[in-house]
């Protein structure tokens, strides 16, 4: 059965809008992948960020002992207060951001642990300047504990650092992948509805020319 040229005219935009159709629920689903991959990338940059946030509060809240025990003017503990009124919210970011990764979970729980421990011990060394104590105050600082759990802090920090980087260095990888498959298929999905359009165009210029032809002859 031969189709008029009003159909074939239609059929070949239905072709067309079909094809452009696809393109987009294909495209709207990578963009979704990519959207994801973007704020997986964005939340390692801030586990990252809150760490060296961690690091650089704890340094603060021992300098801040430091120069109490050394002038005892009660000025100097300023940073220290500052920062452990800082610890927890950052600590709390902290759990957020990792909340759907049992392994860093199980670190941020040690991270809280070795803060804890470490608070304690500029806790007691300013508790006992206050009270005149310097032997006491000499015998902690000469056993070293204070230093270990800073190195300990350090040290935990500084992996999870590492384990975040690795993770943000393969999100980005799925990221630029992501971004690169969602502009194929669009321009994928442009080129060859455009291919489909103009064939059809050139067909119905060819038929038109055909008819035009068999009208003159007749």
């Amino acid at each position: 059965m031969s189709w008029s040229l009003n159909k074939k005219i239609t059929a070949g935009f239905a072709v067309v809008l079909a094809i452009l159709a696809i393109a987009e629920i294909i495209s709207y689903r990578s963009t979704g992948r990519l959207v994801e991959a973007a704020r997986q990338v964005t939340r390692s940059q801030q586990v990252v960020e809150a760490l060296d946030e961690m690091l650089v509060t704890m340094d603060e809240a021992e300098a801040g002992q430091r120069g109490y025990l050394l002038t005892g003017n009660e000025s100097s503990l300023d940073p220290y207060k500052a920062a452990n009124a800082r610890l927890p919210k950052v600590l709390k970011t902290l759990g957020k951001l990792t909340a759907n990764n049992l392994v860093e979970q199980h670190d941020i729980v040690l991270l809280e642990r070795r803060v804890r421990e470490k608070q304690n011990d500029l806790a007691s060394s300013i508790a006992l300047r206050k009270s005149n104590r310097s032997a006491a105050i000499s015998q902690l600082v000469l056993s070293g504990r204070g230093k270990k759990e800073m190195d300990d802090v350090g040290a935990l920090i500084s992996q999870m650092k590492q384990t975040e980087e690795n993770l943000m260095a393969v999100r980005t990888t799925r990221w630029e992948a992501s971004a690169r498959e969602t502009t194929l298929l669009v321009a994928t999905g442009v080129v060859v509805a455009f291919c489909v359009l103009l064939l059809a165009i050139l067909a119905l210029n060819n038929e038109a020319s055909d008819r035009f032809r068999a009208e003159r002859a007749l």
